[in-house]
C-alpha cells in the first residue's frame, strides 16, 4: 500500500524504540487511539516481546538486538536486514521512530526501500531532545550526534521536535529546501492533568507517608523524579543541600529523590559522607500512585539535568499543584517558563540561592505555579497533543 493513497482504510503503524520501557512510559495512549480506529499497531524494541505490561497494547511485538549504546552500530548490517524484512513482510504504512540509536538505524536501514519504492512507509522521527545541546561536553560526542541527525534527514519524512532549542537547531538545517523531510513542532507527548490533579490525603495516610519517608510537619519539601544517572545531576543537588546546611539555611528542607539508577549507591555514600541523611531522602522506585501522594506533600518540583527533551515528570508535578523550578536546561526552561524559578547558574550556590528565595516567598511560589498550570493546559495536555500526532500517523 502506498502512503500516497487516500486514507479509506485504517493504516498499519510500527512503533520503534530502543527499549520497551519507552513504549510503556510515553506511547501507549497513541497506540490505543490508533487501534480504536481499526489500525494495526505493532511495536519493535530490544525487549518488546518480553515486556508483559504492554502485551495487550499492541497487535504484535518484536525484539531486535540493539541497545542505547553507540556500540549497537557495529551490528548495523544484521539489524538493517531484520528491519527491512519485517517492514516488507508486514507492509507498514507508517514507521514511527524514537530515541537516537534506534531512530538512526531504522532510518538508514529503510532508506533503500524509500528510493523509488511505491510501497515505502512514511517515516516519522520524534526527537525527545537531541543528544547534542547548547554548552554540552564532551565535544566529540556532541559532534557525533549532530552529524548523525543531519545525515538521517533525507531518510525522514517528518521530523518532530518538542522544545525551543531543538526547533532552532533543526530550522538551521532546513535553510535549503529538502524534498522529503518536513519539520513539525509538537510540545511533548502529552500529559493527562486530570489524572495528576492535586491529591487530598486523609490524616492517617499523611501521617503514614511522613513517617515512612521521614518528612516532619512544616518541612519545605523539594522533589525530583529522575533516573539516577550522570545526565540528571543528582550530585549537584547533594552539593546544594551541603551548601544550605553549611550556611545553616533551611534546616527544615527535605529533598526527596524518587527513582533508581546506576549511581544510586554512590549518591547514598555521598549523602552519608556529608551527614545529610536527615535532609536527603532516597525513596527508591515508586509506583505512580505513591508518587502522586508524595506530590501532595511537595512544595517544589525540581529538575537539574544537563539535557532534556520536554520532561513529563515536570508536567505531572505541575498538574499536582507543585511549583516547577530548575536549571536553565533545554526543555526545563520551556516548562518552568519563568526566570524567577530558574537558577542563574547550574552550581550549588546558584541552586541554593534559588531554593532559599522560593522557600521564603509563598506568594511568589503560588503566582508562578498558577501560571505554569495554565501553560500546561494550553500546551501540554494530551487532548491537544494526541490529535496532532494522529494526523501525522494516519
Amino acid at each position: 500500500m502506498s502512503r500516497n493513497q487516500p486514507i479509506t482504510y485504517a493504516p498499519s503503524v510500527l512503533f520503534v524504540t530502543t527499549v520497551a520501557s519507552t513504549l510503556e512510559a510515553f506511547l501507549l495512549p497513541f497506540a490505543r487511539a490508533l487501534r480504536a480506529e481499526g489500525s494495526q499497531v505493532d511495536a519493535l524494541a530490544a525487549d518488546a516481546a518480553d515486556y508483559p505490561s504492554i502485551a495487550d497494547e499492541f497487535d504484535q511485538r518484536f525484539n531486535i538486538g540493539w541497545s542505547r549504546s553507540v556500540g549497537s552500530l557495529l551490528h548495523y548490517p544484521r539489524l538493517a536486514r531484520e528491519l527491512r524484512e519485517l517492514v516488507a513482510r508486514e507492509r507498514y504504512d507508517t514507521v514511527w521512530v524514537h530515541t537516537p540509536i534506534a531512530a538512526l538505524v531504522t532510518r538508514a536501514a529503510l532508506r533503500r526501500m524509500r528510493r523509488g519504492h511505491s510501497g515505502a512507509p512514511k517515516i516519522i522521527y520524534t526527537a525527545h531532545g537531541f543528544h547534542f545541546y547548547r554548552g554540552g561536553r564532551p565535544l566529540p560526542r556532541q559532534w557525533f550526534y549532530r552529524f548523525t541527525e543531519r545525515l538521517a534527514l533525507p531518510w525522514t519524512d517528518v521530523l518532530v521536535v518538542m522544545n525551543d532549542e531543538d526547533e532552532a537547531a533543526a530550522q538551521r538545517w532546513f535553510t535549503r529546501p529538502r524534498k522529503r523531510c518536513e519539520l513539525v513542532r509538537i510540545d511533548g507527548i502529552g500529559v493527562e492533568s486530570a489524572a495528576w490533579a492535586p491529591r487530598s490525603l486523609d490524616d492517617a495516610r499523611e501521617e503514614e507517608l511522613r513517617g515512612r519517608f521521614r518528612i516532619p510537619m512544616g518541612s519545605f519539601v523539594i522533589t525530583m523524579v529522575a533516573e539516577m544517572n550522570e545526565n540528571k545531576r543528582h550530585r549537584l543537588l547533594i552539593e546544594t543541600a551541603t551548601q544550605l546546611r553549611r550556611t545553616h539555611t533551611l534546616p527544615w528542607m527535605r529533598l526527596l529523590l524518587i527513582g533508581q539508577g546506576p549511581l544510586e549507591n554512590e549518591l547514598r555514600e555521598l549523602v552519608a559522607a556529608h551527614d545529610l541523611g536527615e535532609q536527603v531522602i532516597f525513596t527508591g522506585q515508586l509506583p505512580a500512585a505513591e508518587i502522586h501522594e508524595l506530590l501532595a506533600l511537595t512544595n517544589v518540583g525540581l529538575l537539574v539535568s544537563q539535557r532534556e527533551g520536554l520532561p513529563r515528570s515536570l508536567m505531572e508535578m505541575c498538574a499536582s499543584g507543585a511549583l516547577l523550578a530548575g536549571t536553565k536546561t533545554r526543555g526545563i526552561i520551556d516548562e518552568v517558563a519563568d526566570e524567577r524559578a530558574l537558577a542563574d547558574e547550574a552550581t550549588a550556590l546558584g541552586l541554593a540561592s534559588l531554593i532559599k528565595k522560593l522557600a521564603q516567598d509563598p506568594s511568589l511560589r503560588a503566582e508562578i505555579a498558577r501560571k505554569q498550570f495554565d501553560r500546561l493546559q494550553e500546551r501540554y495536555e494530551l487532548s491537544r497533543i494526541l490529535p496532532r500526532y494522529l494526523e501525522l500517523l494516519r
